[in-house]
């Protein structure tokens, strides 16, 4: 029905953002004065819409000051609450609490690369009480997680479903980058989609970044905070050592001791090599029982073929932990700890110039003792140092044996010297060598060359039965004929 339309533009500062358009049923219904009258209302309608834009922009850019600035807050209030957290499982634990609440999440957690970086365990987390929980692993193959540390950058996930956010529709990843790379995610998940804009993910950046500064510096804390507790316990260990006789069985009951206090375990043992037999000689065993060391009773050596795990440990130089539920350790290892009721077996090496010489053994008896990475790297330094004290022990040993062999030999030269004949020469001399080697009783016997066989040449200390029947009979059958016949050198430790 419309016959007659006039319309004119509408500017704002020389723009032109629409029109204003009027219609009429009459024909020729507008003249010059409803031109002029439409454009100075186009015009006052230009100023109002722009009036009214300037206000929308500037209540918004109010309201994004003031949210800006309460995120300023609260990121400040964060990096409060995380640089006065205990420990670095506080701060994380803060982190994700602060924000699940900031961006009314449904949950937020902390996930941690691996040391092999081959996945992601589950340091910290807050929301739905699902899978997986906190100490779980995670693959670091595919997923938003794994983008936002491969590409290092902020990943959000508008409407995607993902079998590791059980259920949740929208998900942001940001990632924990420190000195040394990328550690791990911060992320926040939605069970609603398109629920996070870019802002949201700056802001996640944001606490990302504050996060990554506090676990950098709290692991820079514990790590100086350990090597000073090492520092303290090396050198209590040196000062004991230091102080302790030059004897190997009181050094290494201190060795015991220090690893017992030390390691909070509940038994400690030293046991060196005895070259010769391939044994090994337990020199100390230490036991921790209502707070007092007890010395524990057990067998003077075992044989290193009757314990591959320590065998291992003597040829490679390299501690092995074995704990008593692991069914792939070694049977023999096992068999003696579950005798014993011990529940965690550590077997440290003791080395001097890059040999075997012993090991130190751990043991705990009332529950597992998963020693961490700080604690292995202790307790080889601590035997390193142990193994020099060790090794010390044994050359004073070595020496003061030496010197006192080469006193009996002196003191025989001099006493067979004052003599020609052969009686009394043979009988001097091992008056001599009994007492200079700590012996109760000795003989010398000859060869009678016309009878062929062994004679009593001289004795001491024998007793006065023996003695005549040795006498009247000879020594044929007896030790020293078996040592005739065949030139050995024979010892029996026990002829009982």
């Amino acid at each position: 029905n419309t016959r007659s339309e006039l319309a004119v533009p509408i500017k704002v500062k020389g723009r032109i953002i629409g029109t204003l358009d009027v219609q009429s049923r009459l024909t020729s219904a507008y003249d010059a004065t409803d031109v002029t009258l439409l454009q100075a209302l186009a015009s006052q309608a230009g100023v109002a819409i722009d009036n009214a834009r300037l206000h929308q922009e500037t209540q918004l850019a109010l309201t994004r000051t003031k949210l800006q600035a309460e995120r300023l807050a609260s990121l400040n209030e964060l990096s409060e609450e995380l640089n006065h957290a205990a420990d670095l499982n506080h701060a994380l634990d803060i982190a994700v609490s602060e924000a699940l609440e900031m961006f009314e999440a449904d949950r937020a957690r902390v996930a941690m690369l691996t040391t092999a970086g081959d996945g992601f365990e589950v340091a910290a987390l807050r929301g739905l009480d699902t899978d997986p929980p906190v100490g779980d692993l995670l693959p670091a193959e595919e997923g938003p997680m794994a983008k936002a540390v491969q590409e290092q950058r902020l990943v959000i996930e508008a409407g995607n479903q993902s079998a590791d956010l059980q259920g949740t529709h929208s998900s942001m990843f940001a990632p924990l980058i420190t000195a040394e790379g990328v550690i791990g995610t911060l992320d926040v998940e939605k069970a609603q989609p398109d629920a996070y804009a870019q802002h949201d993910g700056e802001l996640l950046l944001q606490m990302a970044a504050l996060l990554s500064s506090v676990i950098e510096n709290k692991r820079l804390l514990a790590a100086a905070q350990q090597r000073v507790r090492e520092m303290t316990i090396l050198s209590s260990l040196s000062q004991a050592l230091a102080g302790a006789p030059l004897q190997s069985d009181e050094i290494a009951a201190i060795i015991c001791r220090q690893f017992v206090d030390e390691m909070g375990i509940s038994e400690a043992s030293v046991s060196l090599l005895e070259p010769t037999s391939g044994r090994l000689d337990i020199l100390a065993d230490i036991v921790i029982e209502s707070k007092e060391y007890q010395s524990e009773h057990t067998p003077e050596s075992f044989d290193l073929d009757d314990y591959p795990a320590t065998a291992r440990v003597m040829q490679t130089l390299r501690p092995e932990i074995v704990h008593a539920s692991d069914p792939n350790a070694d049977p023999a290892e096992l068999a003696y700890m579950e005798k014993n009721e011990i529940e965690t077996l550590a077997i440290l090496p003791l080395a001097s110039k890059g040999q075997a010489m012993g090991v130190i053994e751990l043991e705990e008896a009332g529950q597992e003792h998963h020693f961490s990475l700080e604690e292995i790297s202790l307790a080889v330094t601590m035997a390193s140092q142990a193994a020099v004290s060790l090794e010390n022990a044994r050359l004073f040993q070595q020496s003061k044996d030496f010197a006192e062999e080469q006193s009996t030999l002196l003191g025989i030269t001099e006493a067979v010297s004052r003599s020609l004949e052969m009686q009394e020469l043979l009988d001097t001399a091992l008056g001599v060598t009994l007492p200079s080697l700590g012996f109760d009783a000795g003989l010398v016997s000859l060869t009678d060359e016309r009878k062929g066989h062994l004679y009593l040449a001289v004795h001491q200390g024998l007793p006065g039965p023996l003695a005549r029947k040795l006498e009247r009979d000879g020594l044929e059958s007896t030790l020293c004929d078996h040592v005739l016949q065949t030139g050995e050198t024979i010892c029996i430790a026990d002829v009982r």
